[in-house]
């Protein structure tokens, strides 16, 4: 049985998924997910952490969906676009999914940038989930990626939920400051003195 090809392949493939898993897990610390780019030093560090499993920074920025940072980050003025974030519970949904497959967003799935035209979206994501209808060799892996492509099919024909999607992924990074500033402001007021604050 554990010489079988098939056998073989699915377990190359199970350690394939947890080493990305691993990648994206130690990079995502790193990567600016408004951007999806990368400090160059910081790719350093992941590469170092990953060169005893054979990757190189370019399977490294492969894995994880990002690019070097050229140049300082642009300050672009906020203004509303007029476009609402998806709900934070399919937010979730759709990266746990994400997750487990060891990606960080529905373009890695899919193998396109992030700013890929609607009609090709929709053509990749139509293709991908033709293919997924007719393949009877099921997998743990295919049965998951098989879940997001259900998550994301409205995504075709309303292109207003993708950028609502890629509105909430940008807005994401936002989501941990907020946290750590409350968590700093309620450290802060166990040590400051009730008098201080007049």
């Amino acid at each position: 049985m554990q010489n079988e090809p098939s056998y073989i392949a699915s377990q190359a493939d199970k350690i394939l998924q947890e080493l990305k898993s691993e990648v994206c897990d130690f990079a995502n610390t790193f990567v600016d997910k408004r951007t999806m780019e990368i400090d160059a030093d910081a790719l350093t560090a992941v590469e170092r952490k990953f060169k005893s499993k054979g990757l190189s920074a370019k399977d490294i920025l492969s894995i994880i969906g990002a690019k070097v940072r050229t140049s300082g980050p642009v300050v672009k003025p906020i203004h509303d676009d007029g476009v609402k974030p998806l709900p934070k519970a399919r937010m979730d949904a759709i990266n746990s999914y994400l997750k487990k497959l060891g990606l960080l967003n529905i373009y890695q799935f899919l193998g396109i940038p992030a700013d890929t035209d609607h009609t090709r979206f929709s053509q990749v994501l139509t293709t991908k989930t033709r293919a997924d209808s007719v393949d009877v060799q099921r997998t743990p892996a295919k049965d998951i990626a098989h879940h997001l492509m259900s998550a994301i099919q409205d995504f075709i024909s309303d292109q207003n939920l993708r950028k609502g999607y890629d509105k909430a992924l940008r807005e994401a990074g936002f989501d941990s400051v907020g946290e750590k500033m409350t968590m700093m402001a309620s450290i802060n007021r166990k040590f400051i003195a009730p008098d201080l604050y007049k």
